[in-house]
């Protein structure tokens, strides 16, 4: 219920492009591929939705080309 109810907030966060630059600096995305893993099936589409939200933007799908 809880990790629910963060990754529906991290949802809302990650349409603000500057926030989805932070969480990828802070390694937030190991921390959802993990949680692609959860035996709860709700966590497994929030965190679907979360990655979605981020590849589609360009921060989000641009941030690593260089590396």
């Amino acid at each position: 219920q809880t990790r629910q109810k963060a990754l529906m907030a991290l949802c809302d966060l990650m349409h603000d492009p500057e926030c989805i630059y932070k969480a990828m600096n802070i390694g937030c995305m190991e921390n959802l591929k993990a949680l692609l893993k959860d035996s709860n099936s709700m966590v497994r589409i929030k965190t679907t939705e979360v990655l979605h939200i981020t590849a589609s933007h360009s921060v989000g799908s641009s941030d690593r080309k260089g590396e």
